[in-house]
């Protein structure tokens, strides 16, 4: 980690920095962390990096805990004046000190599979790959919002009988944020509201952040098409996605009314 630069844990005033750092970083995307500060702050646990030359902010990055126990790496932002300094590897040297301070076993990330750089980035730091996902996405049209015959489920019972004889993918995959499939997670997912059913089909559909806008199928059985249909027809306006394993190929045929965009490539480091 250089020297020159500072890291710390963002207090209330490093916030406002955050919007034009990522417009910088990113400029083809709205700022996430500004979008989604309300959750941030308040639902997810965990911490925003920033990092400082003097006493002007140049890059941040943001780790998370999972109700399981394990941490999820996201939004490193570097300006692009500071990229190729190696402040994206001190953001993960940070990352690192932090998991092993919570007693963290096991960090993901995820990173698009054009991307080489973050690739190259993550496998410089030890994390390695242990899936990919094809990633699909739908613009569904604006109209009332309607269920099609499903309702809010939560019970959290019925729903982990129907996922062990069910499985569907390896990870649940809600705003490209992979969660394993476990009883501390899908509580969480309960818990905000996002799973459904309907006679012997089961539907995890919403979002993480960004929910004015996006939704995301994490989970379905029983009959898909209906469970697809039942997604679109829940969200009017949004964008609709998925990330489907490629362990399981047979899934795609399903989303064929969907775009196919990229690969999300999910890797791991085991402490």
């Amino acid at each position: 980690m250089d020297e020159k630069y500072t890291y710390r844990i963002a207090v209330e005033e490093d916030l406002r920095f955050t919007d034009e750092i990522e417009k910088e970083a990113l400029p083809i995307i709205d700022p996430y962390y500004k979008n989604n500060i309300h959750i941030f702050k308040g639902e997810i646990d965990g911490e925003l990096i920033m990092v400082y030359d003097c006493c002007y902010p140049v890059a941040m990055g943001r780790y998370s805990f999972h109700p399981d126990g394990t941490m999820w790496l996201e939004t490193v932002r570097v300006r692009p004046t500071y990229q190729g300094k190696h402040i994206g590897t001190g953001i993960y040297e940070k990352y690192l000190e932090a998991a092993k301070e919570n007693n963290i076993k096991t960090i993901r990330l995820y990173t698009e599979g054009f991307n080489e750089k973050s690739m190259g980035l993550t496998k410089k730091m030890g994390y390695k790959i242990i899936q990919k996902y094809d990633y699909y996405s739908m613009n569904v049209a604006d109209g009332d919002r309607d269920t099609l015959g499903f309702e809010l489920e939560e019970d959290l019972d019925k729903i982990m009988k129907i996922v062990e004889k069910n499985p569907w993918t390896d990870m649940i995959c809600i705003n490209n944020v992979f969660y394993d499939v476990n009883r501390e997670n899908l509580k969480w997912f309960v818990k905000r509201k996002m799973f459904y059913s309907k006679g012997d089909n089961l539907l995890l559909v919403g979002a993480r952040h960004n929910r004015d806008s996006v939704a995301y199928i994490g989970y379905m059985a029983g009959d898909y098409k209906a469970c697809i249909d039942a997604a679109i027809a829940m969200n009017p306006g949004k964008t609709l996605s998925a990330g489907i394993s490629k362990n399981n190929k047979d899934l795609g045929k399903y989303f064929s009314d969907f775009e196919k965009r990229y690969d999300l490539v999910v890797s791991e480091k085991n402490l």
